[in-house]
């Protein structure tokens, strides 16, 4: 019985370093029970579904930069990933998570690239250059053109849906500064909300979708802000020793993970 013990103890610790692993560079599907996230073991970057309760998992196509909150859809079905067609094109494909079945979102002579969910899982926004300078569209899941929302002789990047999906934050030079500004989807019209010598950048919402926090290069630190949407009064969060990297608020509107 004791070598059974022995090997059951090993899978047992496997299985439980998987899934620690998994809470830190994975995402978890809507029904709690499931993990997606990327491992190394075969020599190869490959995808993986792990179900909690069965200490089962079964692999994926080998798409390892999916694996992140804006690139499964709120549904937890379908990822949302990029793909080179052609030697030179760079396209968006929507993967279903069970089949692993896939279909392209564009198909433009060019590069389209950093998709994001809306929270209703019904549009994704996107880069592209197929205007001949990158710019931020946004794009029906189930067909239709993109629509461009921003983007013409600047340079907007990162851009993150709001809670209700009616705004986008993001990061412009247009200004020539990097500043954090926010476009309503509807009408196209963009306001910023910070403004400062120092580069502002890495926006992410509030749960509520009161704030905007972002990441400002103050000083010799990457330090921690938020910005009220509607006052526009900015408040330093983090110490003036700390660095930042990939913020995330938490959902009870008090915590922050970074």
């Amino acid at each position: 019985m004791r070598p059974f013990i022995h090997i059951s103890m090993i899978c047992l610790c496997v299985i439980s370093l998987l899934t620690a692993v998994a809470l830190i560079l994975g995402a978890i599907l809507p029904d709690d029970g499931t993990i997606l996230f990327v491992s190394g073991a075969r020599g190869a970057q490959v995808v993986y579904l792990l179900d909690i309760d069965h200490k089962t998992r079964h692999i994926l196509p080998n798409y390892p930069d999916v694996v992140g909150d804006d690139r499964l859809s709120p549904d937890g079905r379908y990822l949302l990933s990029e793909t080179i067609v052609g030697g030179n094109n760079i396209e968006i494909v929507l993967i279903d998570v069970e089949t692993g079945a896939e279909r392209f979102l564009t198909g433009y002579p060019g590069i389209d690239f950093v998709p994001a969910w809306s929270p209703d899982g019904k549009r994704i926004s996107f880069m592209s250059d197929r205007d001949g300078r990158l710019a931020l569209y946004v794009l029906a899941v189930d067909g239709g053109s993109p629509r461009r929302l921003a983007g013409y002789e600047e340079n907007d990047h990162a851009a993150v849906w709001s809670p209700d999906g009616q705004w986008m934050a993001f990061e412009s030079d247009r200004d020539n500064n990097r500043e954090i500004y926010i476009l309503d989807i509807d009408t196209g019209t963009a306001h910023r909300l910070t403004a400062h010598d120092a580069d502002d950048f890495a926006p992410f919402w509030s749960p509520d979708g009161r704030y905007v926090g972002y990441v400002s290069r103050r000083g010799n630190r990457r330090q921690l802000y938020r910005v009220d949407i509607t006052t526009g009064a900015s408040e330093h969060i983090t110490g003036d020793t700390e660095n930042v990297f990939r913020p995330r608020w938490l959902s009870n509107l008090e915590s922050i993970l970074n």
